[in-house]
């Protein structure tokens, strides 16, 4: 009898060994972020698995772990008080039961409403609980929509957290890419780049971990991917809107940024495109 006690704790040992250990999935798409290959294609889910859940809830992130989903996009802003939340717009008319700028409401405000669609419950969350939630599960792409001063309140939170390990910060503007690697030198960052003549001297400028190719068919020209190949970088792209829409009635759709070399497709459809991928065997 006294065995039990042992086994037990043996048992709860190894279940919490388990919980704090990265998933296999974070392991492989970690690999593949950082040493990109032809052979594999990681899904990037804009604004996290909304099809069933609010766009950047915890409901939604959620959803994209279970379905294995790399990376999950999210957009970060910072309320009256201080505190960074994740929300898209400007204002939250469009998504919540409330309306105005975000940034004129404090948390408490911010919790008492509502994302709208579903089943009414989701609140608009923190950084903080994202960060908590998916931390060695999946990769946060953080879309940062704040300023110099919040910049600092961000990154504040990403080292309380440990989080390094598992997002990568993203901003149109090279200015303030540049202020947040001086602020933050250890961070994984994501540029857009277009085919401009100046490219490679951005990229070297720069130094990003992932490139984010512009939307336009002259930014995605085989011949531009094929001369930022040298860079060794992961390469990011968009297929929202018109591509994502022709792959509801053809997967194939997908096959134009696939058979260019993207490395990373960010949808709306993360599902519909992760099984494809795995049909064709570009994802485990």
């Amino acid at each position: 009898m006294k065995k039990y006690p042992l086994a037990l704790a043996v048992l709860l040992l190894a279940t919490l060994s388990i919980i704090a250990q990265p998933s296999s999935n974070f392991n492989y798409t970690k690999n593949h972020l950082f040493n990109p290959t032809s052979e594999v294609v990681l899904v990037a889910a804009h604004r996290a698995a909304h099809t069933n859940y609010p766009e950047n809830s915890l409901a939604a992130v959620q959803e994209a772990i279970d379905l294995g989903v790399d990376i999950v996009e999210i957009d970060v802003q910072v309320s009256k008080d201080g505190v960074p939340m994740i929300m898209h717009d400007g204002t939250i008319d469009r998504t919540t039961t409330g309306s105005g700028e975000l940034r004129k409401f404090t948390l408490q405000e911010l919790k008492s409403l509502r994302l709208k669609g579903a089943d009414g419950t989701h609140q608009i969350p923190t950084l903080n609980e994202m960060l908590e939630l998916g931390a060695q599960k999946i990769f946060f792409d953080l879309d940062m929509k704040v300023s110099q001063r919040e910049l600092k309140i961000v990154i504040e939170t990403i080292k309380n957290k440990n989080a390094l390990d598992y997002v990568f910060f993203y901003d149109g503007e090279y200015r303030s890419i540049r202020k947040l690697n001086k602020k933050l030198p250890d961070c994984s960052l994501m540029i857009k780049l277009y085919n401009t003549e100046d490219y490679d001297k951005i990229v070297k400028k720069l130094s990003p971990d992932i490139i984010h190719l512009g939307g336009s068919d002259h930014d995605r020209d085989s011949l531009f991917i094929n001369n930022l190949l040298p860079y060794k970088k992961a390469l990011f792209a968009n297929a929202l809107g018109a591509l994502d829409d022709k792959a509801i009635n053809s997967l194939k759709a997908y096959d134009i940024l696939i058979d260019k070399g993207v490395n990373i497709i960010q949808t709306d459809h993360p599902k519909i495109l992760l099984n494809y991928l795995r049909t064709i065997q570009k994802h485990n």
